[in-house]
């Protein structure tokens, strides 16, 4: 037991460790499980005269990125997670449904997944996605729980994961305070020495440790109320997420159905999306996907 009241697995001790609100990088610095990044440079022909165009217009934009908003009739999925939970007596919530939510419309459409890294893009062959948590505690430091193709496990692995991610993180983020890779760390970042480093060199390391994804889910809920708010652009310069994704509090809105008028839960879900990748076409897509896996979840989750 932690002095948080949480039980802590201290069997692993090689969990990587990444507290972003606190700037304590210490993962990139220690010995972690080493990640393969599998990734693909996309060709010319590949990628398309028109988005090749739209990046050499947004190239020296001051930020490519353009923030979507879908208005998710979530109530079906909230169902499910609950019957979900009698049948298996694991707590299945909403993080969990999003993860697998999200990925499988990634897996749908795969130009979310890419990424530009200096003057190429990539297409990644996998699946990954950083939950951004608040770890127990007064100094309520966010940490960052990278889950890999979500879309291929089931929603108790899901949750069984994620569990364990923050039993590891809590107890990484515990002994790790204020020592020397902190420090070291820190004057990394505050110097800017990142800036020395390729784009696509920085973006591996940061992968490999754990620290970075290609798509991030910022699910923020402090005292059980789910956070209402959204970043429309990246915050930390040297961590490469262009695919943000931010579900905000459900609210109720009126609905007429079988000619009653009655009220369902809607959840706007916020997207962020690099312009110089993702167009209008490619967002309608998307959000055609969202629609149809949140209003058939026993099939598609």
């Amino acid at each position: 037991m932690n002095r948080h009241g949480m039980k802590i697995n201290l069997k692993n001790r090689d969990a990587p460790c990444c507290v972003l609100g606190a700037s304590l990088w210490r993962d990139c610095l220690i010995s972690t499980p080493k990640k393969v990044l599998r990734m693909r440079k996309l060709t010319r022909k590949e990628i398309g005269n028109f988005r090749l165009d739209m990046m050499n217009v947004l190239a020296h934009s001051p930020d490519p990125f353009v923030s979507v908003m879908h208005l998710l009739a979530i109530d079906p999925c909230r169902e499910f997670a609950k019957s979900l939970s009698a049948q298996t007596g694991k707590r299945i919530t909403l993080t969990h449904v999003l993860n697998k939510l999200l990925a499988v419309a990634i897996a749908e459409n795969p130009l979310y997944n890419q990424i530009i890294l200096g003057n190429s893009v990539y297409q990644m062959e996998e699946i990954h996605i950083a939950n951004a948590f608040l770890l127990p505690g007064p100094e309520q430091a966010l940490t960052s729980f990278v889950l890999g193709n979500p879309h291929l496990k089931s929603l108790e692995d899901i949750q069984e994961e994620l569990r364990i991610l923050l039993e590891e993180k809590t107890r990484e983020y515990m002994q790790s305070q204020n020592n020397f890779f902190h420090i070291v760390a820190r004057l990394y970042f505050k110097t800017r020495l990142y800036k020395c480093i390729s784009e696509k060199l920085t973006f591996t390391i940061g992968f490999q440790k754990g620290m970075s994804s290609n798509i991030m889910l910022s699910n923020h809920v402090y005292n059980k109320v789910p956070a209402n708010f959204i970043v429309l652009k990246p915050v930390i310069a040297p961590i490469r997420i262009p695919i943000r994704v931010h579900p905000c509090g459900i609210i109720k809105q009126p609905h007429v159905e079988d000619g009653r008028l009655t009220t369902r839960g809607i959840m706007p879900f916020h997207v962020v999306i690099d312009h110089r990748i993702i167009h209008g076409i490619h967002v309608q897509q998307f959000g055609q996907s969202l629609e149809r896996i949140t209003s058939n979840p026993e099939k598609y989750l």
